[in-house]
């Protein structure tokens, strides 16, 4: 049985993340993202990586040899060609409507939800959390009906640099709509 997962920010390549992130080494880095993705991901499973996958071609070569159906959200530090990621992932996007959901690299504008809550990375100071209530019934979503961010960027998961399930996403993404 699959299972679908979120995670964002990878940074795979990227030669100043430890300025960012606690660890000693770029290597490191990636080496403890790798590890963490293979103790969770099947083969069969499908990782929706919510932009700046890897910033070189040897990041995203390790991103190939990683379990899984692997479909990308660009984000701003993905600037290889396209082909690059084309090899690498099934599917290669700019944002992405998905069960409800807007899945994109930075948050969008809440005046865009329309109802559908935002899974995104990009944040990596943490990001908006704030519900929005859809006002607009002129564009086929229901007046009234609620919307909020959640943030894949790997160091802000629940659990820090794990791949996160979907329907984990929803719970959280729920429970901010039903304390609001």
């Amino acid at each position: 049985m699959s299972n679908v997962y979120f995670i964002g920010d990878l940074h795979f390549g990227h030669s100043n993340i430890c300025k960012f992130r606690p660890f000693p080494t770029e290597a490191a880095h990636r080496g403890h993202l790798m590890q963490k993705w293979i103790e969770r991901i099947s083969k069969r499973d499908v990782v929706f990586v919510l932009g700046d996958a890897a910033f070189t071609q040897e990041g995203l070569d390790d991103i190939d040899v990683l379990p899984g159906r692997k479909i990308l959200v660009r984000g701003n530090h993905d600037l290889l060609p396209t082909e690059c990621y084309m090899k690498v992932f099934e599917e290669v996007y700019g944002m992405l409507a998905y069960k409800g959901l807007w899945l994109t690299h930075a948050p969008m504008h809440p005046s865009e939800l329309f109802g559908r809550s935002n899974v995104h990375g990009h944040s990596h100071r943490g990001g908006p959390t704030t519900v929005h209530i859809s006002g607009d019934s002129s564009r086929g979503y229901q007046t009234g009906s609620k919307a909020t961010y959640f943030n894949t960027c790997c160091e802000h998961l629940p659990v820090p640099y794990v791949p996160m399930n979907y329907h984990d996403v929803m719970a959280h993404i729920k429970e901010r709509i039903r304390t609001s």
